[in-house]
């Protein structure tokens, strides 16, 4: 029993950093959960737009735009996380050259394969699909024409082109793409400046991290933290809003405020997720004290995450005109150019919801969170699942059955399709393109820069390393030896 324990010890011993990094790897298992959620919804918005109705003023729509809204909230508290906790510029670079590839090689794949099924004929469908959802909606909204080109040089440039425009002339659904890459770069510039805000001044110890406000102990970091994020929101929400308002700026991906705000957002949470996270170096934890009085109360352990997630919910409730940015409550209140800021709000309202919710909801939220592992491959797969497979089940079904049973049914056989085919991308594409390849890619920079810096400093001074293999070790005499040496020589000396 001993030695099993010494041998489990030693094991922990060896095995101490990959331990960490398994842990460090479920951290975010409850945004994986949200995440993945979130992903279900935009599929779910999208079956609803191409098997029920248009952009009518049906209830539930706002789940879509909320969704990819949480979406950059997510990205804004990731991307930039591993720096917030180590303060290194090469986990900063890491992150930024490894965000590009990530998004746009798998992207450019899915891109190909729907070139490769329309130039096939797999989505002779359309045409037929189109009068008979014209016929139940009354009109023709003319939702996601000319999505997929036959031209490969059309597929190349519009897959391209998001790393540098915002413009998508086709796959209308990616427009999110370039949006998260220019919100990362947003956070990769203000992530550094909000960390030297926050440990400004502050000794290594943190012995000086408490500051006294009114008769409570804060720690100063956290406050810093607080009021330099507040600050930035306010000022990108209020001036953002006013410009809106003043000159509405068309298009889906709407002003640039709103990513800066939702990126900003998702990089405070992380930071003060860190600063929460860090174990305290003295006796007294403040985080200890203040989650055990946060969770001793009811009103902030379950009635304000409750009623932040609600919120968000309610909104997507709210029927709006999509075209017109107009909040409609009902026949006698309506709220111009206000839809897409509603719809911030309730993104905002749920990301922090689920931050400050028990550990029973986050738990709950883990659950999902292989949805939120494939969720990109979700995102890219399910409008070609939707033009292959459901078109011409809603061309076969209409008419036949009740408008609610050829919904769900249609709904149910793609959502299926859509799990399977998102699992294959993601094992074949999505992890080796978007996951691996950059991952070594910047591995093998890093070795060949040490190399080179070897190379360059071979036969100089500061060539250390050469000089230490060139010359032999010398033996180390430690006292038990020449103690026992002179007991020898005692003893022969004695006989």
């Amino acid at each position: 029993m001993k030695d099993s324990k010494l041998v489990s010890g030693k094991r922990q011993q060896e095995g101490g950093k990959d331990m960490t990094k398994s842990k460090d790897d479920n951290r975010f298992e409850e945004l994986d959960g949200l995440r993945g959620l979130c992903a279900c919804a935009v599929v779910a918005c999208h079956f609803h737009l191409a098997f029920w109705g248009g952009f009518t003023r049906q209830p539930m729509l706002g789940c879509g735009p909320i969704a990819v809204y949480i979406f950059f909230a997510l990205s804004g508290h990731v991307v930039a996380y591993r720096f917030l906790e180590d303060g290194k510029v090469e986990s900063l670079l890491d992150s930024a050259f490894r965000r590009v590839p990530r998004l746009v090689l798998p992207m450019l794949w899915s891109s190909l394969i729907y070139w490769l099924l329309a130039t096939h004929g797999a989505f002779h469908f359309e045409k037929d699909w189109r009068k008979a959802r014209a016929q139940s909606i009354k009109h023709d909204d003319h939702w996601c024409q000319n999505c997929f080109p036959t031209d490969v040089g059309d597929v190349l440039e519009s897959s391209l082109q998001v790393m540098w425009s915002f413009r998508v002339d086709h796959f209308a659904w990616l427009w999110t793409i370039p949006v998260e890459i220019f919100g990362a770069a947003v956070v990769f510039l203000l992530a550094p400046v909000s960390h030297t805000i926050v440990n400004f001044g502050i000794r290594a110890g943190g012995i000086d991290d408490i500051v006294r406000v009114g008769s409570l102990l804060w720690p100063t970091k956290l406050l810093r933290c607080l009021l330099a994020h507040g600050l930035l929101l306010s000022v990108v929400i209020v001036a953002g809003s006013l410009v809106t308002h003043y000159s509405d700026i068309p298009g889906p991906t709407g002003p640039l405020w709103r990513v800066i705000f939702l990126f900003g957002l998702g990089l405070a949470s992380a930071q003060v997720r860190v600063l929460l996270s860090t174990p305290s170096k003295c006796g007294f934890s403040w985080t200890d004290a203040f989650l055990s009085k946060w969770n001793e109360k009811f009103q902030t352990k379950w009635l304000l995450p409750g009623s932040l997630i609600l919120f968000g919910l309610g909104i997507a409730t709210v029927p709006a005109r999509q075209a017109r940015n107009v909040v409609d409550f009902g026949p006698a209140m309506s709220i111009m150019q206000t839809n897409f800021d509603m719809y911030i709000l309730g993104a905002a309202a749920i990301f922090v919801g689920v931050l400050l919710s028990p550990s029973k909801v986050r738990a709950f939220l883990s659950n999902f969170s292989y949805l939120g592992n494939i969720s990109y491959s979700i995102y890219l797969v399910h409008m070609g699942v939707i033009w292959t497979f459901g078109l011409p089940l809603y061309v076969w079904l209409h008419g036949h059955f009740h408008p609610t049973i050829e919904f769900v049914l249609i709904s149910v056989i793609c959502a299926i399709l859509v799990f399977l085919f998102s699992h294959g991308f993601c094992m074949a594409i999505e992890e080796p393109l978007g996951m691996w390849l950059p991952r070594y890619a910047i591995a093998w920079l890093k070795v060949s820069a040490v190399e080179h810096k070897k190379w360059l400093l071979r036969g100089t001074d500061w060539d250390v390393e050469s000089k230490i293999t060139k010359e032999a070790p010398k033996a180390v005499t430690s006292m038990s030896d020449m103690l026992e040496y002179a007991a020898v020589a005692l003893e022969g000396i004695q006989a």
